[in-house]
């Protein structure tokens, strides 16, 4: 039995998953974007998914697959794709078999972490944040593309900070009024997420089916993605907060997630946002949590 990785091959999180396939010597089948001559094609009859990929110089049978690592990447964005020519036939290939792609991995039957159409929360963070509240508490939020708006907002938070209130990774940051009265033009243009500044630690917990990893970030950054002294720290969180974490991620479909949660000072424990692409390498390079293998036994169906 083989499994299917998706991304790029100088991904961080790529790289880790693919090690941990090599220490327990699976049967790899690397689909990078960047080749464009790769292949899918499948058919579905009475339920059933038949068709092959074809990687590289590989064919594969769908059957032979036992589990999916989805990290897609955008192809129109690789310097392969960008220097052809649009009317090129391997452009329209390519775009072709990326597409069949994304759509196999939402319907396959086999462990995929995770399905294209679970990341559809993660693009809209207002209603992501309805899904989170069943579970934990979520700061007050306001989405505004007016100075007026932002700055009503503030006047009942004692700090106020503002990021994408879309998919679109943006840098976490700390309300500055008179700097906002500044863009106020690029504001209309562009609604932007304002959410009470919650004073805690950090923690991310990554989930991987029932299993989670629990880390600690100590920054005195607003982001602290952006802070190369930041501390981080394996930690263990309680039963209640884990199953809780777990629950909310089964019920977004998701079989891996990110979770960025706060322990606040007064008590509560805080959920940002729940991402479902996480670079977990990151976090597993820094405290030596074994996410990449718990990952693999997942997708091995161990």
């Amino acid at each position: 039995m083989s499994v299917l990785v998706i991304g790029l091959a100088n991904d961080p999180v790529i790289k880790n998953v693919l090690s941990a396939l090599s220490r327990v010597d699976a049967d790899v089948i690397h689909w990078t974007p960047r080749n464009l001559l790769n292949d899918c094609a499948f058919t579905v009859v009475n339920g059933e998914i038949e068709g092959y990929l074809l990687v590289d110089d590989r064919t594969v049978s769908l059957s032979e697959i036992t589990g999916v690592f989805n990290r897609f990447s955008n192809i129109e964005i690789t310097p392969e794709y960008n220097k052809l020519s649009p009317n090129d036939p391997v452009a329209e290939h390519a775009i072709t078999a990326n597409g069949r792609l994304i759509q196999l991995c939402d319907i396959a039957s086999c462990v995929v972490m995770n399905r294209s159409t679970s990341n559809d929360a993660n693009s809209a963070k207002v209603y992501q944040a309805q899904l989170i509240s069943p579970y934990f508490f979520v700061p007050d939020t306001r989405i505004a593309n007016t100075p007026e708006a932002a700055m009503e907002f503030s006047e009942n938070c004692e700090k106020v900070i503002f990021k994408s209130c879309s998919g679109e990774r943006s840098i976490v940051t700390e309300l500055d009024l008179a700097d906002l009265l500044k863009k106020t033009e690029s504001l209309r243009l562009c609604p932007v997420q304002f959410q009470e500044f919650i004073d805690g630690t950090d923690v991310r917990v990554h989930v991987v089916d029932e299993a989670t990893f629990a880390t600690s970030v100590f920054s005195s950054s607003t982001d602290y993605r952006y802070d190369k002294s930041a501390k981080w720290v394996s930690t263990e969180i309680s039963p209640e907060v884990a199953s809780a974490c777990v629950q909310m991620a089964h019920a977004m479909d998701l079989r891996l997630a990110g979770i960025d949660l706060k322990f606040a000072i007064d008590g509560r424990v805080v959920c940002f946002e729940v991402n479902p692409s996480p670079a977990f390498s990151v976090y597993e390079d820094a405290t030596g949590q074994r996410i990449s293998d718990t990952v693999v036994m997942s997708l091995l169906g161990s």
